[in-house]
């Protein structure tokens, strides 16, 4: 099953950048409607529940942590905390990661995204017991930014522990499963293949967006949309439901070369990226020194 799902992700990343392989959408949907018929995995678990327990009914392949064996999961709890926050303990956030201003903005309105963000800090006061509640943008933050709600908690608690008004711990190392694969990765690698495949969405397309939606809070999808259409509200909707996870919405941006309309899209509070900037040559990540200097016959992606 997790070779299956991958396969479709890998063909559906082929029918874009830099291969163009348009053919390749078929068998990105004949992958990921195997593994949609075999009925081995649903999205019964509620969305916030995904990311607070291990191995749910929608993983299909994880990486496994624990902390007792000398492996913990260090992208959960304090590495997406912010700085600002320090619990009872202590203990502080590590402010690795957070999302762009408008990327939160411009999420739908559901219990998906409720789930998703951090939208309320809490902020320690000096008798080092109580907590004052400022928004994301308040002048009282150093970064002016949401953060991700659904990576604090860990496994049941063993990152962030915290009540609505107050943080007891944070903890960098967890137990919790880094799923690399989840159930509605194939469920929307099908819809938008499958459309794309052939020429528009078809019942089957909607019901696999459909139930991905469902469970966010949103309503279905509006029928009657072209091809192209519904593909780029898979694509949004991927975005959304995959915030943040192991680089999903990079390879969507990289396939469909969405870099220019990305950045234009920024928040001019986000730290500027240089007007010469050729896009064009971002799609692609230097190839380390290192390696260049192992194989003298590699030559250099383009602008490094």
């Amino acid at each position: 099953m997790a070779a299956g799902s991958l396969l479709a992700d890998v063909y559906l990343s082929m029918t874009g950048w830099p291969l163009n392989q348009a053919s390749n959408y078929a068998l990105a949907a004949t992958e990921a409607d195997a593994i949609i018929q075999s009925g081995q995995y649903n999205l019964n678990t509620p969305y916030a529940t995904v990311f607070t327990t291990n191995n749910s009914s929608e993983s299909i392949f994880g990486l496994q942590y624990n902390v007792n064996g000398g492996l913990p999961l260090r992208s959960s709890g304090s590495s997406c905390v912010p700085l600002d926050e320090v619990a009872v303990n202590s203990s502080s956030g590590w402010d690795d990661y957070y999302p762009e201003i408008n990327f939160y903005k411009k999420a739908p309105v559901c219990k998906r995204t409720d789930d998703t963000f951090y939208t309320t800090l809490k902020l320690r006061q000096p008798d080092g017991k109580t907590f004052k509640l400022v928004p994301w943008d308040s002048p009282e933050t150093h970064a002016g930014h949401p953060y991700y709600k659904k990576f604090r908690a860990g496994l049941n608690g063993d990152g962030v522990s915290e009540t609505e008004t107050a943080i007891l711990s944070i903890n960098p190392s967890t137990n919790k499963v880094y799923d690399i694969i989840r159930y509605p990765l194939v469920l929307l690698a099908y819809a938008e293949a499958s459309a794309m495949a052939g020429g528009g969405p078809t019942a089957a397309s909607y019901d696999a967006i459909n139930q991905v939606r469902k469970r966010a809070g949103l309503p279905n999808l509006k029928t009657g949309l072209s091809a192209a259409a519904f593909r780029d509200s898979v694509v949004y909707e991927r975005a959304y439901e995959f915030a943040g996870e192991f680089g999903v919405r990079w390879f969507d941006i990289v396939r469909l070369q969405l870099l220019p309309k990305i950045v234009a899209e920024r928040s001019p509070l986000e730290n500027p990226i240089p007007a010469s900037t050729n896009f064009s040559q971002k799609y692609l990540a230097p190839i380390p020194f290192n390696e260049m200097t192992r194989n003298p016959k590699w030559v250099q992606n383009e602008g490094y």
